[in-house]
């Protein structure tokens, strides 16, 4: 399944405040490949490298990221998750 295209631009704007402890509205920037190549250009300084299950290079963001996600997908986003991690081993 795939959880961040379903996000809605609210939900992203709420993301990104949970990411990046901002408490203030921005118009958000979506420019990645898992949203279908849709663009919302706006002017911003933070730049978040996100997939399903991580935020790349921080494991505190991720844990975050994780728990958002959790909320809004319940118990499937995590079972998902979990199997994500362990790999094809």
């Amino acid at each position: 399944m795939n959880y961040i295209n379903q996000l809605t631009k609210d939900d992203i704007r709420e993301l990104f405040i949970v990411l990046t402890g901002v408490g203030k509205t921005f118009d958000i920037t979506l420019e990645d490949d898992l949203l279908c190549g849709k663009n919302h250009r706006t002017n911003t300084s933070y730049l978040i490298d996100l997939d399903e299950y991580y935020v790349d290079g921080s494991a505190k963001a991720t844990k975050k990221y994780r728990k958002f996600m959790l909320r809004k997908f319940g118990e499937k986003y995590m079972e998902d998750c979990f199997w994500n991690d362990m790999g094809d081993d």
